[in-house]
């Protein structure tokens, strides 16, 4: 084999890779946190300091207006959820709901949908409606990946079969 298709075949390969890798686990894309007494460019500056020590926050936007701080990840990396909330009062504002979006498969386990991460202990337990159950059982059959939108809670397990951490409440869903 010459140079030349040596190189057109490993450029296929690339290719082929990019445009058939699905993801292996969970990825969070972003959190976006309102944020109750955020009023002026002073209290973003402040509460922005907070929010990007937390670990897999590449960007962060605040908008005082909404007052909402948007926390989206680094590529291949978590957004550490449990820290957002903690990062908002330790600012001296009061968190509220919190909307995630995160993609990955989902699976069904005893009655419960979860969106997966390898590890097998951090799982997001997913609820919604009729059109997010059809959708949900279409996915699972299907083994495809799925982007979910929706607020986030935090819940515990008290069954270590079943951990997960936190729960979702869909808002949007969409296969990728």
């Amino acid at each position: 084999m010459n140079y030349r298709s040596k190189s057109f075949a490993i450029t296929l390969l690339v290719l082929l890779l990019l445009f058939t890798a699905k993801p292996s686990q969970a990825q969070i894309e972003s959190v976006e946190v309102r944020v109750d007494g955020m009023s002026c460019p002073f209290c973003a500056y402040g509460l922005e300091k907070k929010l990007k020590k937390i670990e897999g926050v590449h960007e962060l936007v605040i908008n005082i207006d909404k007052g909402s701080a948007k926390l989206i990840a680094k590529d291949s990396v978590a957004i550490n959820i449990a820290a957002v909330r903690p990062a908002v009062k330790d600012a001296g504002f009061t968190p509220r709901e919190m909307i995630v979006t995160v993609t990955g498969f989902l699976i069904e386990r005893d009655g419960t949908i979860y969106l997966i991460q390898t590890d097998d202990v951090t799982r997001f337990a997913v609820t919604g409606e009729s059109a997010f159950l059809s959708f949900a059982k279409s996915a699972i059959s299907s083994k495809a990946a799925v982007r979910i939108i929706g607020d986030i809670d935090n819940v515990r397990s008290s069954n270590n079969k079943s951990l997960h951490q936190f729960l979702i409440k869909t808002e949007t869903f969409e296969e990728q």
